[in-house]
């Protein structure tokens, strides 16, 4: 078995993250018990995700990674709500039924996922 620890902490979390969504109904301490061998299948999907083009995407926790973002950027913050970055540098905010409002970065909650980075 492998290290789940080191697998974590290595390059192939998102085997893990498979591996484990697909053994939901096993207690949590079994799953850290290790990386069975027999479990190379969620590796083997990881390998064809990245080589389809799935990347993690980035996590935004400070105000001063927000100003980093390009225009255009899509967020989802901590409360569920979108955040996008207008070409003029001004964040609008989902306020429902198809509205956007202009809003201060501010106001979001961290962590912001980003969505779509141009």
């Amino acid at each position: 078995m492998s290290d789940p620890i080191n697998m974590t902490a290595g390059a192939d979390t998102l085997a893990w993250d498979i591996f484990r969504a697909d053994n939901a109904n096993v207690p949590e301490a079994e799953l850290k018990a290790g990386f069975p061998t027999e479990a190379e299948y969620a590796i083997n999907i990881a390998k064809h995700l990245r080589v389809a083009g799935w990347v993690k995407p980035r996590t935004i926790t400070t105000v001063e990674e927000l100003d980093a973002l390009p225009a255009g950027v899509l967020l989802k913050d901590a409360a569920r709500m979108l955040w996008q970055l207008t070409m003029e540098g001004q964040w609008r905010v989902s306020g429902g039924a198809s509205q956007w409002l202009s809003m201060e970065p501010v106001d979001m909650e961290f962590p912001a996922v980003a969505l779509h980075e141009p």
